[in-house]
């Protein structure tokens, strides 16, 4: 699978990139800045058991769907799960 890590890390780092400008607050690029180390850090320590990369492609597409306006409204928050 070092292939799919790879590509997995490519579109990991593409989307955060994507949501530092779409959410065009410094505060919140330094919160989420803040925690990527570390997020990525239980990524590649829990990958194995929680790794299955369609669906955590999914969820990267439904994210970065929602933050483009064509997901759910506030009232009805997207609900993804990578178990």
């Amino acid at each position: 699978m070092p292939d799919d890590q790879a590509m997995m890390t490519e579109l990991d780092t593409d989307c955060f990139s994507l949501l530092i400008i779409a959410a065009d607050n410094k505060f919140a690029a330094r919160a989420l800045t803040s925690v990527k180390g570390i997020s990525r850090h239980f990524w590649i320590l829990h990958q194995q058991q929680y790794g299955n990369m369609k669906r955590i492609a999914a969820a990267h597409a439904a994210v970065a769907h929602a933050i483009s306006g064509g997901g759910e409204t506030r009232e009805e928050p997207t609900r993804l799960s990578v178990n």
